[in-house]
């Protein structure tokens, strides 16, 4: 099983659309590692579902809610509450 970091996330640029926002949106993601690809750019469309692990969830129209998506479900990372 392949695992990607969200730190990748935020290294990546992804577009997504913002944590507040209204309703699911079409966004695209791609994630990329230091030396290669880890996600290919996806299209997928976010979701009012929570997207998380270990109790620790984010609105499913967030960043991380697109990357859930993309990977469906297939990533790890650490959490830090702001």
């Amino acid at each position: 099983m392949k695992k990607i970091v969200v730190a990748a996330l935020v290294a990546s640029g992804l577009v997504a659309a913002p944590a507040g926002a209204a309703g699911p949106a079409n966004v695209t993601v791609r994630v990329e590692g230091d030396a290669r690809t880890l996600v290919a750019q996806t299209p997928v469309t976010t979701s009012t579902t929570p997207a998380g692990k270990d109790g620790k969830n984010c609105s499913g129209t967030s960043g991380l809610g697109a990357l859930d998506r993309a990977t469906a479900g297939d990533w790890g990372g650490t959490y830090f509450d702001s």
